[in-house]
């Protein structure tokens, strides 16, 4: 699956600097592929988890990040094994009382999402829509606290003895707690039943928030804004006190629905009828009921599959676990909704075994495999001896071969074990993976490790490896946008009427020399064109200084034909720019060798271009009428300038 050019990047200090920065320069040149073979399908993510949250003041912890971990490269990225961090968005806090004025601390979000503009550093981002956790002070005016207090503690979950908390403790929603007084799980690890209403629309509105900030700033930064992963795991039908849980009200009847086919499990029930239900389970406790409504989970476990309790407690948990693959799975739909591509999103489970036989890990729920939804990618997290286990590696690929893992923690002790655990996800085709965390304490931590060195050594292996785990058809169009990231002179074929020129940190900047100021993108047009009915826009992003008023071209030139342009209008500043190619006729149905930006601004001053972006998606032209089939009640069917028209005949046209 994975294809290597032979060339090495050349790393011996010993040589003489003028004979190694040449050599450097060379080997790099003839490394880096046209940007045609390094779509975003084609990248390999690995993003520690940066804690804690760029904050102002702390921004050179991310240069110093990146320069470590790029110690063995001379600080040079990878084309396609991309080298980045990730970080999680903290649950939505307070604000002055109203409901739906809770936001999330958006300095926080801004800071981070901007230190990895200024340091070229790709981005992934968790989004943690969920609330937990707690504070001491419960009478802040946090939305949580709310939810905790109210009704008696109702949408708060309860093992199966009733206790929200740990048995030695009082059980009152009120009291104030938190972890470092001896609490292993708080309270308000809530229940996210679909059917409590205030959290699900919490949770939904929080994940949509994220979502849509995500879509934001990678319109801005598509080459930095990479992927989001769910927040997740067990926590969603937490084992209480080390109990089984969750027997909160909002669970019960959702579980009452489940069985029966109601509410949001409409025409899905278990069985078809009240009696056919009391007939599978006769004999088990409580048998017969005499409605749905009054059903009561079990409460003894029992994992016998021939007794009628056992086979009852089996039920419920085999509810329980479709009811944490529910959440994950809305989660990805929520995300979705919020703009981001399915190829970018990843779910996130536990490496529980589904076969385990272990009551501790029995009572989570949440194996791993509740992380096989419809649309994103599988994702898990995968410590210790998960770490390299293959056969869960082997069952994700086969499931979606767009996965992940999202905290992963070899915690090994020797470079040779952790680089051994790296490389055996590699071999499995993972898309990302993202170890925890770069700047904790042991065991997790990574600076100064053994692990930090493993990942500068890892990023050296692959500096000119060729990531091919997923097929073309297996990603959404987005996933084959083309970006020339601005990050290598090699982005560059050719140049006019600029000067010194610089690549700095994904940007390119010079100052304008002449008339016609201008660069052309790099294409290998000696191995292939680019097809440019596979793209529907054009964006980038430039810096213009006093050229508010001027016009911009974008000029594209045809295999064996003419040049063809687009004008736009300059603006100064930082500005994202976004042209339609698809509704011109000059741009459709060509093979293009040359796709070349003039800046038109004014002579002697600065220009910066920070990206240049062919967006790919779907597109019917409407040049020719094999684009539609099977038309019914439509006479006078016409493809013109590529528009098709027709009357309609019936009133049933289409």
């Amino acid at each position: 699956m994975k294809n290597t050019v032979q060339k090495k990047l050349i790393t011996d200090y010993r040589l003489p600097i003028t004979i190694l920065v040449f050599t450097f320069m060379f080997v790099l040149a003839t490394a880096i592929a046209d940007p045609l073979d390094t779509t975003y399908r084609q990248t390999f993510h690995l993003s520690p988890l940066f804690h804690p949250n760029i904050i102002p003041g702390h921004i050179n912890n991310i240069f110093d990040f990146r320069k470590r971990l790029l110690s063995l490269t001379d600080g040079v990225m990878p084309t396609n094994v991309k080298l980045g961090t990730s970080f999680g968005v903290a649950p939505l806090r307070s604000t002055q009382g109203a409901y739906y004025d809770y936001i999330f601390q958006q300095v926080s979000i801004k800071n981070t999402f901007e230190a990895a503009f200024v340091s070229d550093t790709p981005l992934g981002i968790h989004i943690n829509a969920t609330p937990w956790g707690d504070i001491s002070n419960q009478t802040a005016d946090i939305l949580y606290n709310y939810l905790e207090k109210y009704d008696d503690g109702a949408f708060v979950q309860k093992d199966r003895f009733g206790r929200i908390r740990c048995k030695n403790k009082e059980q009152t929603p009120y009291a104030d707690e938190y972890i470092p007084s001896g609490f292993s799980y708080l309270e308000m690890q809530l229940t996210l039943s679909r059917y409590a209403t205030p959290v699900q629309n919490y949770f939904r509105r929080n994940n949509r928030i994220v979502a849509r900030q995500y879509k934001w700033y990678r319109e801005q930064r598509p080459d930095i804004i990479t992927f989001a992963t769910m927040s997740s795991e067990y926590q969603q039908n937490n084992h209480s006190n080390y109990e089984y849980s969750d027997y909160c009200d909002s669970t019960k009847r959702e579980f009452r629905d489940w069985l029966s086919g109601s509410g949001l499990y409409a025409g899905k029930g278990q069985y078809s009828s009240l009696s056919a239900f009391n007939k599978f389970f006769s004999g088990a406790t409580n048998f017969p009921y005499t409605s749905w409504d009054i059903v009561e989970p079990p409460l003894n476990a029992d994992w016998s599959k021939v007794t009628a309790k056992g086979k009852w407690w089996n039920k419920w948990d085999e509810f329980r676990v479709a009811q944490i693959r529910n959440i994950e799975q809305e989660q990805v739909n929520w995300t979705i909704d919020g703009g981001i591509t399915p190829d970018q999103i990843y779910g996130h489970q536990t490496c529980i075994n589904p076969a385990t036989t272990k009551s501790i890990e029995k009572m989570h729920g949440g194996y791993w495999t509740t992380t096989f939804v419809v649309e994103g990618g599988n994702g898990i997290t995968a410590s210790k001896k998960n770490a390299w286990d293959t056969n869960i590696f082997i069952a994700l690929k086969a499931n979606d071969k767009n996965w992940g893992i999202v905290e992963y923690n070899p915690q090994q002790l020797t470079v040779s074990k952790n680089l051994s655990s790296l490389e055996t996800v590699w071999n499995y085709d993972a898309h990302i993976i993202c170890p925890y965390s770069w700047a904790l304490a042991a065991p997790f931590g990574i600076a100064g490790t053994a692990y930090e060195t493993a990942i500068q050594q890892f990023i050296s292996n692959h500096f000119n490896d060729s990531y091919s785990g997923l097929k073309t058809y297996e990603a959404d169009p987005s996933a084959k946008d083309v970006i020339w990231t601005m990050s290598y002179e090699s982005d560059v074929e050719d140049s006019g009427d600029i000067s010194s020129i610089k690549f700095i940190n994904g940007v390119m900047s010079a100052i304008i020399t002449g008339s016609t100021p201008s660069v052309s993108f790099d294409l290998d047009e000696t191995r292939h064109f680019l097809n440019s009915d596979n793209y529907y826009a054009a964006s980038f992003r430039i810096y213009a200084a006093n050229s508010a008023g001027r016009t911009g071209r974008l000029l594209w030139h045809e295999n064996g034909g003419s040049n063809h342009v687009i004008n736009f209008s300059l603006k100064n500043g930082w500005n994202v720019y976004k042209i339609n190619l698809i509704e011109s006729s000059l741009w459709r149905e060509k093979n293009i060798d040359k796709i070349k930006l003039y800046f038109n601004a004014a002579k002697g001053t600065e220009i910066k271009l920070d990206w240049f972006r062919l967006e790919a998606n779907h597109c019917w032209h409407f040049d020719v009428p094999g684009e539609i089939y099977a038309q019914n009640q439509l006479s006078d069917i016409s493809f013109t300038g590529g528009v098709f028209s027709a009357a309609t005949v019936g009133g049933n046209g289409h």
